[in-house]
C-alpha cells in the first residue's frame, strides 16, 4: 500500500489551538456579520483541549435548538444573542486573568 506524503503529515499535525481572546473575537465576528463564509463552521468544528473552550463551543452548537430563530436567516433569537455576548464578557476576562 502507497501513503502519499500528504496524508502521512495529516496525521501529525498538531490540533488548532485558539486563546480565550481569539474565541471572543470569532463569537463577536459572527454576531456582528463580519465572519467569513465558513469562519462558523470552522470554530464549531474545532477540537479544543482547554474545556472551557469546548464548553463555550458546544454552547454555540445549541444555541439554534434552545433559543430557536424568529426571523429567517438569524442563528438564533435575541435571547440567544445575549448568551453569546454573555461568553464573550468572560472569554474576555479569562483572556485578561492570562495575561496579568
Amino acid at each position: 500500500m502507497h501513503w502519499s506524503p500528504w496524508l502521512l503529515n495529516t496525521r501529525r499535525m498538531k490540533e488548532p489551538t485558539m486563546t480565550y481572546e481569539e474565541v471572543a473575537t470569532t463569537l463577536e465576528n459572527f454576531l456582528e456579520g463580519r465572519e467569513g463564509p465558513w469562519d462558523w463552521d470552522s470554530y464549531l468544528s474545532t477540537r479544543f483541549k482547554d474545556v472551557y473552550l469546548q464548553e463555550v463551543q458546544n454552547r454555540m452548537d445549541s444555541l439554534p435548538n434552545d433559543f430557536p430563530r424568529i426571523e429567517e436567516g438569524h442563528y438564533c433569537n435575541p435571547d440567544g444573542f445575549i448568551v453569546i455576548r454573555k461568553y464573550i464578557d468572560e472569554l474576555r476576562r479569562r483572556a485578561k486573568a492570562q495575561r496579568e
